[in-house]
């Protein structure tokens, strides 16, 4: 994840506004754990937006590692972001199917919080939803999923999420790694399928509203 809080600010994942001042509203230290030639520890932080049109909470867990004994923590030589809750912005618009948005939004949330299982399992229901509603037919979902008539760009990648939940069902888990680009992709074929739809018919729209007008004046 790209925030770690080694500076003032953030992208903020309820407002989505990037670089954001923040304020920190609590700060928790986890016990000091050794390995190897390093010492780690977990830092929790509450964040604030500091957007007055914001003001929401993001929780932050943070692993920070000190190389050498003794440097002190205002020496540490990493910070990586372990949990973030909510991870981004997963709100989808209110024109994508409830379901397809609720479950993908679950899908971010487990997989922000590292239920791997939840997230991919979520993910798969999210790929039954689009069948479902475009209405195909077919034995099973894999069946189903060729059935869309889309092209392999969407096909290839619908069918590995499909096949990701599958093997979690049956206790074959995948990596995180994994199952957060499952859901990165996931949410750019929802794009394709349903955001850049719906951009093409608000400029139809807009395109024959103007046009009739623009007749309109020309007649009188």
């Amino acid at each position: 994840m790209k925030n770690d809080l080694s500076t003032d600010y953030f992208d903020c994942p309820h407002c989505g506004i990037k670089n954001v001042i923040y304020k920190k509203e609590s700060t928790e230290h986890e016990e000091v754990k050794y390995d190897t030639d390093s010492y780690y520890r977990w830092v929790h932080y509450i964040v604030k937006c500091t957007r007055e049109s914001c003001g929401r909470l993001t929780y932050f867990r943070i692993k920070e590692q000190e190389i050498k004994p003794g440097r002190g923590w205002h020496e540490v030589d990493s910070k990586e972001v372990e949990i973030q809750y909510p991870s981004d912005n997963s709100e989808l618009p209110d024109y994508i199917p409830e379901n397809i948005r609720k479950h993908y939004k679950e899908a971010v949330d487990a997989c922000s919080f590292g239920l791997k299982s939840a997230a991919s399992v979520m993910c798969r229901k999210v790929v039954y939803e689009i069948c479902d509603i475009q209405g195909v037919e077919g034995r099973d979902y894999k069946e189903k999923i060729h059935n869309l008539g889309f092209d392999k760009r969407i096909t290839d990648p619908l069918l590995n999420i499909k096949n990701i939940g599958d093997e979690t069902v049956h206790a074959k888990g995948w990596d995180i790694e994994t199952i957060q680009k499952a859901i990165d992709a996931l949410g750019i074929i929802i794009d394709m399928m349903y955001t850049q739809e719906n951009r093409i018919k608000a400029f139809s729209k807009q395109y024959t509203a103007k046009n009739q007008s623009r007749k309109s004046e020309s007649i009188e």
